[in-house]
């Protein structure tokens, strides 16, 4: 071979980075985002805080549904994660919630038999105007519908002590009217909003898209100490 000098050249190739940004829903977080080398994992992800809020991970999307995101998820572009939190009752029930707009909303319906003070609720499947006793009862009043459907609570319940988990409210008029402006307004509100599917929904068709994660579900109504529209009404 040749013994004369040489001259090398370096040849480079740029590292492509991606961006994660971290959506706390709600809650706080630092770093808000990272850099990322592409197909890279993350490694140590940040854990954000909230409140009366219990965190469990981060998803690629800010509904229920989703992919966890994880320190070891590979990084194929630029992209945003959520946080997903869950709240827990007095009695250690725990829920699923979800971001719509500004507001955090459970995603199910309380099931607790106690005020937040510890204090029980009396059970009565049979309370009827004028009573002003607090009561609860189950939907139906069939205690197999409490996991699904959670509890039915009358208004002397909710206005006599804290029915709901620490650092949480029952939602008011105003709750429901931004629930329903940030779902798009009363004409399209329901559709996205409700279950889909008609495993609870069993009364016609059911074309909700629940593209708000909310998951209404039909309840029924009381009317006095009788239920109707299982299934039908939420």
């Amino acid at each position: 071979g040749s013994t004369g000098n040489k001259a090398f050249w370096a040849k480079w190739t740029a590292i492509v980075y991606f961006t994660v940004i971290f959506d706390a829903q709600g809650g706080t977080v630092s770093p808000s985002s990272i850099s990322v080398p592409l197909l890279s994992t993350p490694g140590t992800l940040p854990i954000p805080s909230y409140s009366d809020c219990n965190f469990k991970g981060w998803f690629t999307t800010p509904a229920i549904a989703g992919t966890p995101f994880t320190s070891t998820t590979q990084v194929a572009g630029n992209i945003t994660v959520y946080a997903r939190w869950t709240v827990t009752d007095v009695e250690g029930n725990e829920y699923k919630t979800v971001r719509i707009g500004n507001r955090t909303w459970m995603a199910e319906n309380l099931k607790t038999a106690h005020y937040s003070s510890g204090t029980e609720i009396p059970q009565n499947n049979a309370w009827t105007f004028p009573s002003t006793d607090p009561a609860y009862c189950s939907y139906a009043n069939d205690n197999t519908n409490k996991s699904t459907y959670g509890l039915l609570y009358n208004w002397y319940a909710t206005y006599r002590g804290h029915i709901a988990p620490t650092g949480w409210h029952v939602a008011d008029t105003s709750d429901w009217n931004a629930l329903v402006q940030s779902a798009g307004g009363a004409s399209v509100a329901a559709g996205k909003l409700k279950e889909t599917g008609n495993s609870h929904w069993t009364n016609g068709v059911n074309t909700a898209t629940n593209e708000t994660g909310f998951t209404a579900l039909p309840g029924g109504q009381r009317v006095e100490d009788a239920f109707q529209d299982l299934h039908g009404v939420g």
